[in-house]
């Protein structure tokens, strides 16, 4: 027993201890049969009969109204999964928190005194930006598959702890070429983390948890954007020409600070993913043991190999193409909000309202993530949840591409856009939940979201969203317009392929029974 940990007499493997003694299964049948199950292979033919039929998966039986624990959890398990929430929970969205301060502050500092300061152009600006989002999409594919057999412990911190020191280096930078080396070494830290923290969320927490613990995680990085903000316009009247240094080069300096305390967090608290997790202050081996059980598929292990087959698995299977291209149109979709302080400072808005009233966007973003997580946990609706966020932020850009309304409404539209922040980790979550059954696949599928999407947004950006464009953006916001609704379409195609996944996995489900009922029937007695 270890400490702060109760005695784990867990219901789930006491039943199957009950089982296996009354039927006289041995143990050693028993992984036979979880390991034939995981390695389980339909024919073509039958594949593509499933994929064509019409109907539904059987529904799962809805769930009673429940706030955080489902209410068929035990309370051994949910204590477990609250011993979880205290550790992952807590370091991920403090982690996730400074990742966007860290990334954001950029465009605070540009639009509070490092243009002039350091004769940074419009493009360059753009440059600064998206060189940044070249090295966040490129490290993230890669290491999240590396990641599958390596210790997620101490790589998350390493790296949060060296994009807090790029983050604090910018604060001496004298010239252009500086901040972009700097900010393109950030991104390469932060790209690697992103994907990772939402793998071992998906490896730790099960379906009908995960929605709101992604909305959370999401909303803790958007907290960072909106505080991002607040602190420049702080700094920018009581720092400004402190010590010599202007208010934009102290934003770097307190974010760092903020930064490496939380990266020292995550050597204590991080527990890696069940399959390489080491018992802990607050997991033990029973702990850790029982959380493999809690996320398989139909009782079986999730195939982790980290092979040349893994290349096949990914490439030829649906769930690679269809969640890229989604966040593909996702990312060129979410372009827009970002450039909302260029377009004020166009407008002739001074400093304070530069800096502050973005954060209305991400306040948007903050209680529409959380919210939708809740209800996609509640409901498994996540069609619906997703479909109402993007008729709202169809509407914002429509109201920004029109342009010509009252500043309020002008306003209003780019508030509204702050509901793509909750569409994001209802994508994610999906991904996680299609991939579930392999973990390469599902590492290098949630890594491969940002390779493709940030690194095709680049040109998109440089060419659509010229700082010298603003105010009106007028191509860049008839494309992000035209990209949000083909992603409301392709939507609908995920929703397919998801029940054809279900439909798969009972098929499955119900050959394996069948197959196990006949094997304990003809055992002699």
């Amino acid at each position: 027993m270890t400490l702060f940990n109760k005695p784990q007499f867990w219901q789930k493997e006491q039943h199957r201890e009950e089982v296996v003694s009354v039927e006289d299964i041995s143990l050693e049948d028993e992984q036979d049969s979880s390991k034939n199950l995981e390695q389980v292979q339909l024919p073509f033919s039958k594949c593509w009969e499933l994929f064509w039929q019409w109907k539904a998966a059987k529904k799962q039986p809805r769930s009673k109204f429940f706030f955080w624990y489902p209410p068929e959890q035990s309370k051994d398990e949910r204590y477990l999964v609250f011993k979880l929430d205290m550790s992952i929970m807590i370091y991920v969205c403090l982690a996730y928190f400074t990742r966007y301060l860290d990334a954001q502050n950029i465009s605070s500092a540009y639009i509070s005194g490092m243009k002039e300061d350091l004769n940074i152009t419009g493009e360059q600006y753009v440059w600064l930006t998206q060189l940044f989002s070249a090295g966040y999409c490129t490290s993230g594919a890669v290491t999240t598959l590396i990641l599958t057999k390596v210790r997620f412990s101490r790589m998350i911190p390493i790296l949060e702890f060296l994009w807090g020191l790029m983050c604090l280096l910018v604060y001496r930078a004298e010239n252009f070429r500086t901040v972009a080396g700097l900010r393109f070494v950030q991104g390469v830290c932060e790209g690697a983390a992103w994907p990772a923290i939402h793998y071992a969320l998906g490896s730790w927490y099960t379906p009908k948890e995960l929605g709101k613990r992604t909305g959370i995680y999401t909303a803790s990085g958007i907290a960072g954007v909106v505080l991002s903000g607040l602190i420049q316009s702080g700094l920018q009247k009581s720092m400004d020409g402190k010590n010599g240094l202007a208010g934009w080069r102290w934003l770097f300096i307190i974010d760092s600070i903020i930064t490496f305390p939380i990266a020292i967090l995550g050597f204590f608290v991080f527990p890696d993913t069940p399959e390489n997790a080491r018992p802990r202050f607050y997991l033990s081996k029973e702990d850790i043991q029982f959380c493999k059980e809690r996320v398989k598929i139909n009782g079986a292990d999730r195939k982790n190999n980290l092979d040349l087959s893994t290349f096949k698995r990914v490439f030829l299977s649906y769930q690679w193409y269809i969640f890229v291209i989604a966040w593909i149109l996702w990312c060129y979709s979410g372009i827009m909000s970002g450039y909302m302080g260029i377009v004020l400072k166009a407008l002739g808005y001074n400093i304070y309202d530069r800096n502050n009233i973005p954060t209305g966007i991400s306040g948007v973003g903050i209680v529409s993530g959380i919210l939708t997580g809740f209800i996609v946990d509640l409901t498994g609706k996540r069609i619906y949840v997703i479909t109402l966020c993007l008729v709202f932020w169809i509407t914002g850009l429509s109201i920004i591409k029109a342009y010509d309304v009252p500043r309020g409404v002008f306003i209003m539209g780019y508030m509204f856009c702050g509901v793509s922040s909750a569409v994001s980790p209802i994508i994610v979550g999906w991904c996680n939940e299609l991939c579930r059954e392999d973990n390469q696949k599902r590492a290098a599928t949630i890594g491969s979201l940002n390779l493709f999407g940030g690194l095709l947004s680049i040109p998109f950006s440089v060419k659509l969203f010229n700082a010298d464009f603003a105010p009106k953006f007028t191509k860049g916001s008839l494309a992000c317009l035209i990209t949000s609704v083909l992603l409301l379409f392709h939507l609908f195609i995920i929703l397919f392929f998801d029940r054809y996944q279900q439909r798969k996995r009972e098929y499955i489900s119900e050959s394996y029974n069948d197959e196990k009922s006949d094997v304990i029937s003809t055992k002699p007695a």
